[in-house]
């Protein structure tokens, strides 16, 4: 137990120490903009060829390399991220059981009643006879 503590607070020691980037939220859109760009202020044409645009870019995924360090959370994190993810995906689970619970209840009930206002209007045009008016449908 010891080992793991001194080991976490030498992790955490050399992630502070290294220094890290952080993309702009339009990081991904504004990477093909960068490129032809940093190669046309490089080699003076307005659209690059595709080698000079691939050779830019492995120089980009080499400099963010070594840029980007990977993170490596400590297990106390883990764990409670693990529990946390599991409470809340079983929440979800349990409020689904109950939506289709309610939703097959509705669908039912539904039905029943559907069946009960077809059921009184037959018993009602049996009892009643049909309705018999010498007036056409279009009069008043």
């Amino acid at each position: 137990m010891r080992e793991e503590s001194m080991e976490g607070a030498a992790m955490e020691a050399a992630r502070l120490l290294v220094p890290r980037a952080e993309p702009d939220a339009d990081f991904v859109q504004s990477l093909g903009q960068s490129v032809q760009r940093a190669a046309y202020q490089r080699f003076g044409r307005p659209r690059p060829s595709f080698d000079l645009m691939v050779i830019e870019l492995r120089k980009l995924v080499r400099l963010l390399r070594r840029t980007l360090v990977p993170v490596h959370p400590r297990s106390a994190f883990v764990r409670a991220l693990e529990h946390d993810l599991q409470e809340t995906a079983h929440e979800l689970m349990v409020m689904r059981q109950e939506r289709v619970w309610w939703l097959l209840l509705g669908g039912v009930l539904g039905t029943v009643l559907s069946l009960l206002g077809v059921l009184a209007a037959l018993l009602l045009r049996r009892k009643n006879g049909r309705l018999q008016t010498k007036k056409p449908l279009g009069a008043r």
